[in-house]
């Protein structure tokens, strides 16, 4: 193999296997802010009666660069265990989310925290954009703080959870594409230079 085809082949490699990520992830920054509604009193299945309160959550669009619309596809999702019942949300203004909860009066007699997930799928579709592989999807984690006696809530964003699609089709995730690829060129560049040097003639004294 001439050097010029070994540049080429590991050019065209390199160059096959680069996940790139045109699109933008979202950017939800803190301060965070909510509002608590007054709770509801509704029937039950099976009679009785629960209550019902919406959490509405808004954010800075100061950096995120995704909008409104992508939003409308969140989905909340909150610790089988906490006793808390995330009804419904909604997409309400602008970077407004509307959460409803059931049950929360309940919540509230152990705990004043309530940590949530708001999760969110891949951006292609609410966005012109694209990006090599499968769909990524994204996992914002919430932090609402209640203050029962007051009646007020606060609200914070963790770090976000990114899960990257596959690179290739049935491939390595992002992060270990280029691998396989590295060890196959370093595997051909050190077999050309050893059948270089099997064609060299030996030295003449």
């Amino acid at each position: 193999m001439s050097d010029r085809w070994l540049a080429v082949f590991v050019a065209l490699s390199l160059g096959g296997t680069a996940c790139t990520r045109a699109c933008p992830d979202p950017e939800l920054d803190n301060p965070a802010t909510a509002t608590w509604s007054p709770m509801r009193t509704i029937p039950s299945v099976g009679g009785g009666t629960s209550t019902e309160t919406t959490v509405v959550l808004h954010w800075s669009a100061s950096r995120d660069p995704l909008p409104d619309t992508y939003y409308a596809l969140a989905r909340p999702v909150v610790p089988g265990d906490a006793g808390v019942l995330v009804t419904s949300v909604h997409l309400t203004g602008p970077r407004e989310l509307s959460i409803e909860l059931a049950d929360l009066d309940v919540f509230l007699r152990t705990s004043s925290r309530l940590e949530l997930l708001l999760e969110l799928p891949d951006q292609r579709g609410p966005v012109r954009c694209s990006h090599a592989g499968g769909p990524d999807s994204f996992a914002i984690p919430v932090t609402l703080e209640f203050n029962p006696p007051a009646h007020t809530v606060t609200a914070s964003f963790g770090a976000a959870m990114v899960h990257r699609g596959a690179c290739n089709v049935g491939g390595p995730a992002r992060g270990d594409t280029g691998s396989a690829f590295a060890a196959l060129v370093v595997a051909v560049v050190a077999l050309a230079r050893r059948r270089r040097s099997w064609r060299t003639p030996p030295s003449r004294p």
